[in-house]
């Protein structure tokens, strides 16, 4: 259908504010409880009901409707420990204790994105969780993952996130997620800057 071109332009002008309007809202604290620098969605993730700016957020930016929390929580990572964004030009670290990954009863992973697209790398890595090979422990039994633009190095490979050279941002992945990851108590660890 043909439209006038005062009608293009206010189309175009409310596509360009309704994508503010989103970015905006997903960014915000009124859908999310903030943990360590890590983003739970509100326990309705999964379940918008009629609230449409949320499920319009979730959908268009994420490109996903989630499942209910009791299948999986989703938490969003958008600064290191310092509260400053996350980018490409630092080196990270982000480590688990022995005994503190992710609380689950099936699997979790952390995956990495820029403008809500999974990043180009050189060893096509996009994520590592508890189901990645060949992920080496620390001499304590915890877990350091390595996230930045350059490899780490050969000994440290195995555990490389690569990051791109701007911003990003990570999403870490539980399934069948336990009580306490359920009600944001679990206390997710900080991307720490290093070097």
């Amino acid at each position: 259908m043909k439209k006038d071109e005062v009608t293009k332009e206010n189309l175009v002008r409310a596509a360009a504010v309704g994508r503010q309007l989103l970015n905006e809202n997903l960014q915000s604290g009124w859908s999310a409880t903030y943990v360590n620098g890590w983003r739970f969605l509100n326990r309705r993730v999964g379940r918008a009901g009629d609230d449409f700016l949320l499920r319009a957020a979730w959908q268009s930016l994420l490109g996903i409707v989630d499942n209910d929390p009791e299948e999986a929580v989703y938490v969003g990572g958008y600064t290191d420990g310092d509260g400053e964004p996350l980018t490409g030009a630092n080196s990270y670290e982000r480590r688990f204790a022995p005994g503190q990954e992710p609380p689950v009863d099936a699997f979790w992973s952390l995956t990495m994105y820029a403008n809500y697209n999974l990043v180009p790398n050189p060893i096509d890595r996009y994520s590592l969780g508890d189901r990645s090979k060949d992920l080496k422990r620390d001499s304590d039994g915890g877990l350091t993952i390595y996230i930045q633009h350059d490899s780490p190095g050969e000994e440290k490979e195995s555990n490389w996130l690569p990051a791109p050279e701007g911003t990003f941002n990570l999403f870490m992945r539980m399934y069948q997620p336990r009580q306490e990851v359920l009600d944001a108590k679990w206390v997710a660890p900080s991307v720490e800057k290093v070097g």
